[in-house]
């Protein structure tokens, strides 16, 4: 996703970059990473950010979302992210259902504003995409409540509110 085409893009550029200066490089192995550990680094800072911008109790709520309540078969995330498809009234009552559920969250308040647009709707597109048990077990504490406020805020439409005074969709930032 983003993630590759951040590293090739760096790689790419630091390449030439060296070769002007005239900086020898062993191999490339060397440069592969360096440009992994920088993205690691920038990575785990977005995420530190993110955590840093939510409550405790926000961050239960958030982590909430990918628990399958008993006797339930989905997640509430799961049920978030399968947006309601039609022309129908019926349809739209089920879309606005699912943005007062959204706003229901509590995260109304929380500006993302510190992070650039492009970084959140990259990460919120993990979350959209992510099987709910590795959101739910296999990543660090920090990733996970990252991914799942960038994925509530941009499928609430709020990140693009607070950047333009619409709702937009699409990673133009």
């Amino acid at each position: 996703m983003g993630d590759r085409r951040g590293r090739k893009a760096i790689f790419d550029r630091a390449v030439p970059w060296l070769r002007q200066r005239r900086v020898l490089l062993p191999a490339l192995e060397p440069l592969t990473r360096l440009v992994g550990r920088v993205v690691g680094q920038a990575h785990l800072r977005l995420w530190e950010t993110l955590l840093g911008l939510v409550t405790a109790e926000q961050a239960v709520l958030l982590l909430g979302l990918v628990e399958v309540p008993e006797g339930d078969r989905i997640s509430a995330l799961e049920r978030l992210r399968r947006e309601p498809t039609g022309d129908t009234t019926a349809t739209l009552v089920k879309a606005l259902g699912r943005v007062a559920e959204v706003a229901g969250i509590g995260l109304g308040g929380v500006d993302l504003s510190v992070v650039p647009q492009r970084r959140v709707v990259d990460l919120a597109r993990v979350g959209m995409t992510a099987n709910a048990t590795s959101l739910r077990q296999r990543q660090p504490y920090a990733k996970r409540v990252a991914t799942l406020l960038a994925t509530i805020d941009v499928s609430g439409g709020q990140g693009h509110r607070r950047r333009s005074g619409a709702i937009r969709r699409g990673d133009d930032d």
